[in-house]
Order: C-alpha cells, then sequence, then structure tokens
C-alpha cells in the first residue's frame, strides 16, 4: 500500500526532522506535501506546504512546485478563490524558469477543475494545446479532460474520437477516469468494451491507483435505489471525505438528497445538509 509505505517513511523521518539542516527540513516537507497531493489527502498537503510558501534561501524550482500543488490541493477542498494566487505564482515563476511541461501540466490541472463548472470553457482554454506537443506524462490527462468536456458539453461525437480505448489496460487515475467516460458513451451495458471496463475496475488496482474512479463504476451500476442509497451512505461520501475531494463529497451528497426528497424525506435531507457543511468546514480548517 504506497499510503502505508509513505506514512511508514515519513514517521522514520520525524525523530530526527528537528536535526535536519533547514535547507533539508524544506525539502522534506516539500516532497511530503507533493506525496499527499498524489495521495488525495489534499488537506494535509496544504498543512506541509503553507509553512514552506515563503521560505528563504531556496530556489525558483522549489517555489514554483510549493505553488503549482497548493493550486491543486486548495481546488480539490473548494478554496477556489484561495487558489488562484498559487496558480498565477506558479505560472509566472513557470514561465520564468522556460519550464514548457510544466506550465502546459498547470494548464491541464486548470482545465480539469474549470470543466466541473463549465466544459465548454474547459475546451476553449484546452484549444492552443497540440496533443503532439505533450510530454508522454500528460496525454492521458489531456485527452481524459478533452472526452469529459464533449460528453459533458453533449459533442457526443467528439467525445467518442477522444475515448480510452477499452482494449488497453489503464496505466494510472487519468485512464480509469476516461473509462468512466467511455462506458457512459457505449449504447449497451452488456457490450463486450462494457464488460472489459468492468474486468479492469474489478482489479484491485483500480481501488489503489483510483479509489474515487472505482466508487463511481459501482454508483453507475447500482440500479435498486435503495442498494444506491445505502452505498453512497456507507461508501462513496466516507470515501470522497477521506480523500478531501469537494466535488465528489457535493455530487454524492446532491444524489442522496434527491434520494430522500423522492421519499419525502425532508428532515433527512436538512440534516444531510447540516453534516455535508460540518465536513467542508472541518476541511477548510488548515
Amino acid at each position: 500500500d504506497a499510503l502505508r509505505d509513505i506514512r511508514k517513511t515519513l514517521e522514520a523521518l520525524e525523530p530526527i526532522f528537528n536535526t535536519m539542516c533547514p535547507y533539508t527540513s524544506k525539502l522534506f516537507m516539500l516532497f511530503a506535501g507533493i506525496a499527499h497531493t498524489k495521495l488525495h489527502l489534499h488537506k494535509d498537503a496544504l498543512i506541509l506546504l503553507k509553512p514552506i510558501k515563503k521560505a528563504q534561501g531556496v530556489s525558483e524550482v522549489f517555489h514554483a512546485l510549493v505553488h503549482y500543488h497548493m493550486f491543486i490541493a486548495k481546488q480539490m477542498i473548494g478554496l477556489k478563490t484561495k487558489s488562484i494566487e498559487n496558480y498565477m505564482m506558479a505560472e509566472t515563476l513557470f514561465n520564468t524558469m522556460h519550464a514548457s511541461h510544466w506550465r502546459m501540466a498547470l494548464t491541464l490541472w486548470r482545465s480539469y477543475f474549470v470543466m466541473l463548472e463549465s466544459p465548454t470553457d474547459a475546451l476553449q482554454l484546452l484549444s492552443p494545446i497540440m496533443e503532439a506537443t505533450l510530454p508522454d506524462a500528460l496525454v492521458s490527462q489531456y485527452r481524459y479532460i478533452k472526452s469529459h468536456s464533449y460528453y459533458l458539453a453533449d459533442h457526443i461525437e467528439d467525445a467518442k474520437a477522444m475515448a480510452f480505448d477499452p482494449s488497453s489496460a489503464p496505466k494510472n487515475v487519468w485512464d480509469y477516469k476516461a473509462l468512466l467516460v467511455t462506458y457512459q458513451l457505449l449504447e449497451t451495458r452488456d457490450s463486450e468494451d462494457a464488460k472489459q471496463i468492468k474486468t479492469y475496475f474489478d482489479h484491485p488496482q483500480a481501488k489503489a491507483i483510483a479509489p474515487l474512479e472505482w466508487v463511481e463504476m459501482e454508483r453507475l451500476t447500482i440500479d435498486d435505489e435503495e442498494q444506491l442509497r445505502c452505498f453512497l451512505r456507507d461508501i462513496a461520501m466516507p470515501l470522497a471525505s477521506e480523500k478531501h475531494n469537494v466535488h465528489a463529497l457535493e455530487q454524492y451528497t446532491d444524489m442522496m438528497k434527491q434520494l430522500f426528497s423522492k421519499k419525502s424525506r425532508y428532515k433527512e435531507s436538512i440534516y444531510l445538509d447540516l453534516r455535508h457543511k460540518r465536513i467542508i468546514n472541518q476541511m477548510h480548517k488548515i
């Protein structure tokens, strides 16, 4: 388990943290913050990165990486306005360093967050980027954001053209996200492609690499409303909260409220709203 291994490493280094030279301790906090971002623990990442945001005696690369990952983490926990300064600082530093690949990565992340609210705006942000100019590490993210944006904007044929091919095994979280789009584009859920996609998500690797995508795939296959309610309550919402993903938490909370509304269970819907606000407020306390 990657999370367990990273935590063990951090715990092993913690006793000697105070004996590290200032530069080494700052690097330790930077890499620990990045690791927590990669593991979808965005509040924890911000707790680690915030103290070194204005660190002295470090390079532009150091500052750029701090702001880049703080932008991602703040967006993930819903601090959208507060993330703007980090985006602008990272963009400025990447431009100063002529770090074109990092600048592209920053643009892709911005496009991803914009897509969640306005897919047409996300497509406009992506329009200057040519897939052929992207480093291999960014291609999966680019293709996913583009296919999902087309799908959300109801440009179905364009979405199909950019869709992930189920004959290829997913290698990263963006591939799993893209498979979810491909699954929703299928005309029937009984096709061979649908079965292949389900096989990928049934593999233990899916839970490890893309836990929230695994949850979404499970949700898409539940037809019974009572089963869905239990799944949202017991699995989807707790995991979205654990992974500090405000968008997923809001999505599943809204689904639960709709189910309550159908049964005229308005008190439970109000309670759910209050609980949701408490969780978000707790995420924002850094």
